[in-house]
């Protein structure tokens, strides 16, 4: 009777520590998925954060590219007017000298003064 109340205890125990280890390969899986499923998400993270990284180094690239292009049009500008600026200086020379040959015509038209030309002929 001893030893069928021993046997009995030692198949409670073998039972029970049956269920433990049950529990701890349940738990040991569980912990296991949810480790897989946080090392997927943090891979997934990393590799969205290094798209985004890519995306941000393209994006800065094509911002610098753009500002070059910018400065180039306004050094550009910058000496068309300067240009524009030159020619319009040239053009108001011209028109007082066309002024004043035009004033020369007119005056010798009215009072038949020599023209400078006829000046510089008289004197040869």
């Amino acid at each position: 009777a001893a030893l069928a109340g021993e046997m009995a205890q030692f198949e409670t125990k073998v039972k029970n520590s049956e269920e433990v280890r049950w529990r701890a390969g349940m738990n040991l899986a569980k912990a296991k998925a949810e480790m897989d499923w946080r090392m997927r998400a943090d891979q997934e993270k990393d590799f969205l954060l290094e798209r985004m990284k890519d995306e941000l180094d393209r994006l800065k690239g094509k911002v610098m590219r753009s500002e070059m292009r910018k400065l180039k049009v306004e050094e550009s500008l910058e000496e068309a007017v300067l240009e524009l600026r030159s020619k319009k200086r040239e053009m108001q020379h011209m028109r007082h000298r066309v002024e004043g040959i035009v004033k020369a015509v007119q005056a010798h038209q009215q009072h038949g003064a020599p023209m400078l030309e006829d000046r510089g002929r008289m004197h040869a």
